[in-house]
């Protein structure tokens, strides 16, 4: 397996023809920039992304708005499974401050 260590996927994003519908960018270092808008790439229905760098859940907001055909999103082992917020559909991010996501884990065991 090729370790590439990819660490912005709007890079990888526009490198990607455009008929691609399934990508898979597991154990790179995706996390620290976020997604941004890539309407070339819309036609990507399944993303891989498990094994990252992933910490905040406004980065899985934006890369919803970035990717509008996006179904099936695997984010596994990520450390963004430390926080806990809702994401929806469109993008928006329920529970995230200025200080970050919250309802942690800890914040969760109190109730």
């Amino acid at each position: 397996m090729m370790d590439n260590q990819f660490d912005d996927i709007s890079r990888v994003l526009q490198l990607l023809p455009t008929t691609v519908e399934k990508l898979v960018l597991c154990g790179n270092k995706l996390g620290d920039e976020l997604p941004s808008s890539t309407p070339d790439n819309s036609a990507i229905r399944e993303l891989s992304i498990s094994r990252n760098d992933i910490k905040d859940w406004r980065w899985i907001g934006e890369l919803a708005k970035a990717l509008p055909k996006l179904m099936s999103l695997r984010i596994t082992d990520n450390p963004i499974y430390d926080d806990y917020v809702e994401v929806k559909c469109d993008g928006s991010v329920d529970g995230a401050t200025s200080d970050g996501p919250v309802g942690s884990a800890a914040d969760r065991s109190r109730q």
